[in-house]
């Protein structure tokens, strides 16, 4: 009879150590479930700044303004070029004018990337045969009749929109040079006509 109650007194006492460790599992797993969201919380805090800052630490970073949007519109042609049309729609030379890099820092309300998209379409030509585009040569002003801009080398400027039915549309200005390259001279706003 003896051994039945130290049976039961020991079976109750793993029932009970059992219980205790029970508990502190369940203490432990709700502090890492805790520890989790706070730092999903914090991570999509610090990217949430990093995006509103314009950082992107996924994407690679180039001390040189040109060459890092030289890559973005390099970018823009492998994305949308299957590789079976790249060797039969190679991305043109372009140039990139001395006023160009400055406005687009300067400019505000629209992404690098989708400038280096437009850029894309521009030195391609697919630009030409999007309507959204409007490309039209740029005048010296709003009027229909004001003179096209030609500067002292031949090359004829050009603009395209970069967005189109928004508040001060932004708007690209480039030149075509007698040898058919381009050159990008500006992104602006739409009441602006300064090449």
């Amino acid at each position: 009879m003896q051994t039945g109650r130290t049976q039961l007194a020991a079976t109750i006492d793993e029932r009970e150590q059992l219980r205790y460790l029970l508990d502190q599992a369940d203490r432990r797993a709700n502090k890492a479930e805790h520890e989790l969201k706070a730092t999903r919380s914090r991570l999509r805090k610090a990217a949430g700044s990093a995006k509103a800052s314009g950082v992107d630490g996924a994407g690679p970073q180039f001390l040189d303004g040109e060459q890092g949007f030289r890559h973005r519109v390099l970018t823009q042609w492998a994305t949308r070029t299957l590789p079976a049309e790249q060797r039969e729609r190679p991305l043109p030379n372009y140039l990139v004018g001395p006023r160009f890099l400055d406005s687009l820092d300067k400019l505000e309300g629209i992404k690098p990337d989708k400038i280096a998209d437009v850029v894309f379409e521009i030195v391609t030509g697919l630009a030409q045969q999007l309507p959204s585009r409007e490309i039209h040569r740029l005048r010296t002003g709003s009027g229909g009749e004001d003179p096209v801009r030609i500067r002292e080398d031949g090359a004829v400027a050009w603009r395209a929109n970069l967005q189109v039915n928004t508040p001060s549309a932004r708007r690209i200005h480039y030149w075509v040079l007698t040898t058919g390259q381009i050159e990008l001279a500006r992104v602006t706003t739409h009441d602006d006509f300064d090449a």
